[in-house]
């Protein structure tokens, strides 16, 4: 059996973020002719790259991409969290929710769906977890 990698440092996940940003079009685009699932797959692999040297732990294609999906996981836990405290009814204050700047970066990248889900039906409070995050991320 081989040893596990060891958990990704703060400059790995800060390295991870700016890499995925600069590549966001090509990591989380739709499929067309110029964009395959060959060309997403060479991008994670350059991410990787770039994060394993920063890092000095070589850090593959997958697991720089299973790092990605628990941020982002841990992100919509989140914002979970935000709307279910939004949703209360009663007296008290409410519970604070706060974004670390890497979040606030994770967030940016990501579509109101993957944060929401989608909803049937006309809701009028549709972009209110959005605009509480937006103010959150304004402090």
């Amino acid at each position: 059996m081989s040893k596990r990698q060891p958990n990704f440092s703060g400059e790995e996940v800060e390295l991870l973020i700016s890499e995925v940003e600069k590549r966001e079009k090509i990591l989380f685009g739709r499929f067309a002719p110029g964009l395959s699932s060959a060309v997403k797959d060479a991008g994670w692999v350059e991410v990787a790259a770039k994060v394993s040297a920063v890092g000095g732990v070589k850090r593959t294609a997958e697991e720089v991409k299973k790092k990605w999906q628990a941020m982002k996981s841990a992100l919509k836990g989140k914002a979970a969290e935000l709307n279910r405290e939004r949703m209360k009814t009663g007296g008290g204050p409410g519970v604070e929710v706060e974004l670390t700047e890497g979040e606030q970066r994770v967030f940016g990248l990501l579509s109101k769906v993957v944060v929401e889900g989608i909803k049937s039906g006309i809701d009028s409070a549709d972009d209110m977890l959005y605009k509480v995050i937006g103010k959150l991320s304004s402090y």
